[in-house]
């Protein structure tokens, strides 16, 4: 079964004027990026978003492409989010957010987020892990839909295609399918995750935040979908040794 119909009418509702042409929100709001560099088949994917004086959370830009070298794909990044100007300013960029599996180490000893920090770092920025934890993402993404609080610009296609589009994962309540080497698949892995990052560095504890998904799928009736998240972020605590870790980049002295 999709997840297509109540969140596609979530899509098809809202106002997708104010497109990154259009300058939504101003220099000093809270912007933030969001990427996603794919293993062989997988497409890189970046997204920026911003926190306008309302409060409510927008997606104003967008860059998908396939078989493009980690540092092309980063100075891509800054080119289109970095260094465009609004009222004279360049944007304030509070974090970059990258899929954790881009900072393992594939053999040569220079990793992804290695690379993608080299080219970010005349900008004062670089990668932190983002948080993967698939079926709290989800749920967050579809509650500020369904509020009101998430609004996607019509200059960002791919993320309108592929957010009605993914297909519930019948191994694992409360999850999305994976799809390999599907292009929708990393866009929407990529907003996920870096909404997700962002609201939770920015605002409660993680145990606070854990507490409130769990509650949220157990109002639903849920109550196998909340025990797996609840086990699921608890063992990933034990593994780090402490909750996952999030802030901005600071360059090495």
């Amino acid at each position: 079964m999709r997840t297509s119909r109540s969140v596609l009418r979530q899509l098809e509702s809202q106002d997708h004027g104010g497109s990154l042409c259009n300058g939504r929100g101003t220099w000093w709001d809270s912007h933030f990026i969001s990427l996603d560099y794919g293993f062989g088949k997988s497409s890189a994917s970046a997204h920026l978003h911003v926190r306008t004086q309302d409060g409510k959370l927008n997606t104003i830009a967008e860059f998908v492409a396939a078989h493009l070298p980690a540092y092309e794909f980063a100075r891509e990044a800054v080119n289109r989010f970095v260094l465009p100007q609004i009222q004279g300013q360049r944007r304030r960029i509070l974090a970059v957010y990258l899929d954790p599996s881009n900072f393992k180490n594939i053999g040569d000893g220079h990793t992804i987020a290695d690379q993608i920090n080299e080219v970010l770092e005349p900008y004062d920025l670089g990668v932190i892990p983002a948080s993967n934890d698939r079926i709290g993402s989800w749920q967050l993404m579809y509650q500020m839909l369904q509020k009101g609080e998430w609004q996607i610009a019509d200059n960002c296609p791919k993320v309108i295609e592929a957010i009605p589009s993914r297909m519930h994962d019948e191994k694992r309540p409360g999850d999305v399918l994976k799809v390999p080497g599907d292009p929708l698949d990393d866009v929407a892995d990529n907003v996920r995750y870096g909404i997700y990052t962002f609201i939770n560095s920015t605002q409660k504890p993680e145990d606070l935040v854990l507490l409130d998904q769990c509650r949220a799928l157990a109002q639903q009736g849920d109550l196998t979908s909340a025990l797996i998240h609840y086990q699921d972020r608890t063992a990933e605590a034990k593994d780090t040794g402490g909750p996952l870790v999030l802030g901005r980049y600071r360059r090495r002295r």
